[in-house]
């Protein structure tokens, strides 16, 4: 206990009157406080959340640019692309009425990417599903250049890549 005329703080394990308590910062707040300090460049809610889903999106853009289609099987394609059209439907809820036409090209030709590997069967390999998707792909990868053209100057703190 504290003795007459030294105040405690609570807390304080330190037996030292008068010391405030150290207060620890879990790294998921700082985690948080990294977040919205990189989205200060974003303006308001409505563009907080469309930078985040936009991050999201560069990234799974990234995770289907780096697959190696040489050794992917057609499954294996369709689970990344699952995952990219997911990213495109996200980028689309949090874009609520802006960039309608080129997130709905983006996710069109996505789909169709999709529902054609979805087709083959799983253990099929690239040299069989590649010329069934090439057109849809190209499609998807044109319009994926749109829609960051479009969304990569409301969030330019995300440094987009190709």
């Amino acid at each position: 206990g504290a003795t007459k005329g030294t105040a405690r703080v609570r807390g304080d394990r330190s037996g030292r009157p008068g010391r405030p308590r150290r207060v620890r910062i879990s790294g998921l707040a700082i985690l948080g406080l990294t977040v919205i300090g990189a989205l200060a460049g974003c303006g308001d809610i409505e563009d907080q959340s469309l930078c985040l889903a936009y991050e999201e999106y560069l990234a799974q853009r990234a995770t289907v640019q780096d697959i190696d289609l040489d050794t992917t099987s057609a499954a294996e394609a369709a689970a990344v692309a699952d995952d990219y059209l997911d990213s495109v439907r996200r980028l689309q809820e949090a874009a609520d009425t802006r960039f309608t036409v080129p997130l709905n090209d983006l996710e069109a030709a996505a789909a169709d990417v999709l529902r054609t590997l979805e087709s083959v069967p799983d253990d099929e390999d690239h040299a069989t599903w590649a010329p069934l998707v090439e057109d849809s792909l190209e499609d998807a990868a044109n319009a994926a250049v749109t829609v960051v053209d479009a969304i990569e100057p409301q969030c330019p703190q995300t440094g987009a890549e190709g």
